[in-house]
């Protein structure tokens, strides 16, 4: 499955936005004082399933957002620990508890909820039951104006929407009835994009990743195809701002799809806990195909605390609950995909 393209048509159709254009940024590549090794180790290699869209480790399972050939389920569960199948929930329709796509959807793992939307309806589902193989309850509501993001979370109350053009990033209540606070303004990235509103959607949807507190109180975005980091505060009122913004290698694009053989790659995935954010990032350009992952750990402050080069294909990631442990959806040297995972040292 391809990540990325799912909702290109309907944002190509807002073309509002504003940037702050700054040729005059400094760019200055991450620099860790610890670096350490970590070794991906296989945890599930049999079963048969999609790229995941997403995943999510909570209680010690695996959520996987994707379709199995051996089920019609919308995420599959397995054992961070062992690895084995645990079971498999959400179906793609419009019947009670059913969605008609799963593309937008979050995992709280503080409040072990997830929240998945279409374009019309929030489906609500409590996680607390998954470890022993039953079926998560789940409460079906509709929904009202939410932009169409690639991006959401929510807490409390409050959804979370990111990645849009106008609004980029928005704070409704739950029914995403009333807006609570946005914030529309974007970095800089290159001239032509920032004041190309199409270049801009392009941009946006391949090379973006958010990464959101579990608390909601505070939102990390990076992107691809260069590299940037930005810090947002979400105060107890709901106010957006950014807090601080960080431009480690700059875009360089080929074409409004792909950046350029010597643009350096940048994050691939980006997750974050209450005390730190960690970028899966490769700092080597897009023509060396044989370098591998690293995944670098950041505080909420954008300073680097610790990297580790990992050793196999890493394509997303998700940090268990205590920090000491990373799964991972994985490619080995001959193209195949797996479920892994790999160690943290205590940082």
């Amino acid at each position: 499955m391809k990540r990325y393209n799912i909702l290109l048509i309907v944002l190509l159709a807002v073309l509002t936005s504003c940037s702050k254009i700054d040729n005059t940024i400094t760019y200055s590549a991450p620099k860790f004082k610890k670096n350490l090794e970590a070794s991906v180790r296989i945890l599930n290699n049999k079963a048969l399933l999609n790229t995941p869209w997403n995943m999510w480790v909570v209680d010690s399972v695996v959520i996987l957002n994707t379709q199995s050939a051996e089920n019609n389920g919308q995420f599959q569960l397995f054992s961070a620990i062992d690895g084995a199948e645990i079971g498999n929930f959400g179906f793609k329709g419009r019947g009670d508890n059913e969605l008609t796509n799963y593309m937008r959807c979050a995992v709280n793992v503080r409040e072990k909820s997830l929240c998945a939307i279409d374009n019309t309806n929030r489906l609500e589902v409590d996680l607390r039951a998954i470890a022993t193989g039953s079926q998560p309850k789940m409460k079906k509501s509709k929904i009202a104006g939410i932009p169409a993001a690639l991006h959401i979370y929510h807490f409390g109350d409050r959804l979370l929407s990111m990645g849009h053009i106008n609004p980029r990033i928005a704070l409704t209540n739950g029914s995403a009835s009333d807006t609570l606070s946005s914030y529309n303004d974007f970095p800089h990235i290159t001239t032509e994009i920032d004041q190309n509103a199409t270049a801009k959607v392009y941009y946006y949807i391949q090379s973006s990743s958010y990464a959101v507190a579990p608390d909601g109180s505070k939102i990390c975005h990076t992107t691809r195809n260069g590299m940037v980091m930005e810090i947002f505060d979400v105060n107890k009122a709901g106010q957006i701002s950014l807090r601080h913004i960080r431009y480690f290698f700059p875009t360089k694009m080929k074409n409004s799809m792909r950046g350029a053989d010597d643009c350096v790659k940048g994050v691939i995935q980006t997750r974050a806990t209450d005390k730190y954010i960690y970028a899966l990032y490769k700092d080597t350009t897009i023509a060396d195909t044989k370098s591998l992952p690293k995944l670098g750990v950041f505080n909420w402050k954008g300073d680097e605390v610790c990297q580790y080069q990992l050793d196999a294909e890493v394509i997303d990631f998700a940090i268990a609950e205590d920090g000491s442990r990373v799964c991972c959806w994985a490619e080995n040297a001959d193209g195949e995909e797996y479920l892994g995972y790999f160690d943290l040292k205590e940082i």
